[in-house]
């Protein structure tokens, strides 16, 4: 299922300034860490494909809330590339490319 699908598409709502995005967004990068590292353990390709689709659902509503800084929406959309690029691969060196763009947002 594409990004952003009717599935699970996530809002973004944040009642503070517009830094409050980079603290949301690190707390939330934390978890689908987490989440990916997950489901990459188990080695179960259907979780995997699942996670990445949650992921990259995140992302994209992550780009839509984070639309006044455009440094962060290009951080954003370079990982979703590499999501994208790496669909369908699960082999160790594809998760791990998919993993460490990830993993450069929380930078």
């Amino acid at each position: 299922m594409p990004a952003g699908s009717p599935r699970h598409r996530p809002r973004w709502r944040l009642r503070g300034r517009v830094d409050d995005l980079a603290e949301v967004l690190l707390v939330k990068v934390g978890t689908l860490l987490v989440r990916y590292d997950a489901a990459c353990v188990r080695g179960d390709v259907q979780r995997i494909a699942r996670t990445e689709e949650r992921i990259a659902n995140e992302l994209e509503a992550a780009a839509v809330a984070a639309s006044g800084d455009r440094d962060l929406v290009e951080a954003l959309r370079s990982v979703l590339r590499e999501l994208e690029r790496g669909r369908g691969h699960h082999d160790p060196m594809s998760l791990d490319r998919k993993r460490g763009a990830l993993h450069a947002l929380s930078g």
